[in-house]
Formats: C-alpha cells, structure tokens, sequence
C-alpha cells in the first residue's frame, strides 16, 4: 500500500517538473490564433437573435420553451440554463415581461 502511495506522489512530482520545464521555456507555438471569445460572443448574438425573434412572432400565442430549444439546437433544460444566463430572467418571465411591453403599445 504505502509503495502504491509512494508511486503516485512520484508520479505527481513527475508531471509538477515536467509542467515547470513547460512553464519556464522560450519555445511557444501559438496553437489558435483566431480570438475565440469573439468566436462565441458572436454565436450568442445570433442565438439570442433567433430566440428573440421567436418571442416576438409567438408571443401572442404560447411561446414553446421545448420548440425553441430545439430551433436553437439546445435541450431544454441546456437552453432553460443558457436563456436564464442571458437574461436573467426565465423564459416565462421573459415572455410575459414582452406582453407586457407590447401592451402598453396598444392601449
């Protein structure tokens, strides 16, 4: 038992040195040189887009949370998560919220 222990910390101690030779080299290839926090800043833009959109055509009805997750490609618990994230608000909340607004346009 305690040469298994004994072999672990060694191997431990192993990757540490390895990660500081890494760490302090000079040779550095960069691997991505494409900014991919723009990457996915505009892929939420254009998710938010389409789910906004969906909002404002549905609205009026009764928006399906488990149909605009699947347009967005999404499960529903994945997009109930994502939408909160956004927004802050749930979708229900959201969309009663957008009733709402376009309320006080027709009154």
């Amino acid at each position: 038992m305690k040469s298994r222990k004994k072999c672990s910390f060694d191997s431990l101690i192993g990757l540490i040195e390895i990660l500081q030779i890494l760490a302090s080299s000079d040779e550095v290839k960069e691997l991505n040189k494409e900014d991919t926090r723009i990457k996915w800043f505009l892929n939420d833009k254009i998710r938010m887009g389409t789910i906004y959109d969906y909002i404002h055509e549905n609205y009026d009805k009764k928006p399906n949370v488990n149909e605009i997750a699947k347009i967005v490609s999404l499960s529903t618990p994945a997009f109930c998560r994502y939408f909160k994230k956004q927004t802050n608000m749930t979708f229900t909340d959201f969309v009663n919220n957008y009733r709402i607004n376009q309320a006080k346009y027709f009154c």
